[in-house]
C-alpha cells in the first residue's frame, strides 16, 4: 500500500487486518491507497458510490494527485473507529488545536512546497 507526505503510514495503528474488507481509493497517477469498506462508506461522498455497486473494489479519484488521496485515506483508517472531533463553529481563535484530535492538526499541516504544489 502506497503512502506518500509528511505524515506517517497508520496501518498498524488504524489496526487494518488481512482479512478486513478493503476498498482501493486510485489517484490520477494510479497509486492506489487501501481503506477499508466501513471507514470509506461513512464519508458521503462514497457513499453513493458504494451503495450502487456493492460489488466495487476500488473508487477512481481522476483529478486527484496522490497526496491528496493519501490524506483522505489516512483520515479514513484514523477515523473508522475513531469519531473526528467537531470545533465549535464559530470558531474562537486560529489555534485548533484546543478543539480537534492531533491526528487532524498533523494530517492538515504542509509545508510551503506542499502547499505550493497542491495549489498550482
Amino acid at each position: 500500500m502506497a503512502s506518500l507526505g509528511d505524515v506517517p503510514d497508520i496501518d498498524d495503528a488504524a489496526g487494518l487486518d488481512d482479512d478486513e474488507d478493503l476498498i482501493g481509493l486510485v489517484a490520477e497517477d494510479g497509486q492506489t491507497f487501501e481503506v477499508p469498506r466501513s471507514a470509506a462508506a461513512k464519508a458521503e461522498y462514497f457513499q453513493g458510490i458504494l451503495e450502487s455497486d456493492q460489488e466495487t473494489t476500488s473508487i477512481h479519484l481522476e483529478r486527484m494527485h496522490a497526496l491528496e488521496v493519501d490524506k483522505i485515506a489516512q483520515f479514513l483508517r484514523f477515523h473508522d473507529h475513531t469519531p473526528p472531533k467537531l470545533p465549535p463553529k464559530p470558531l474562537p481563535s486560529a489555534d485548533l488545536s484546543p478543539f480537534v484530535d492531533p491526528f487532524d492538526l498533523d494530517l492538515v499541516a504542509v509545508n510551503t512546497t506542499t502547499f505550493t504544489r497542491r495549489v498550482v
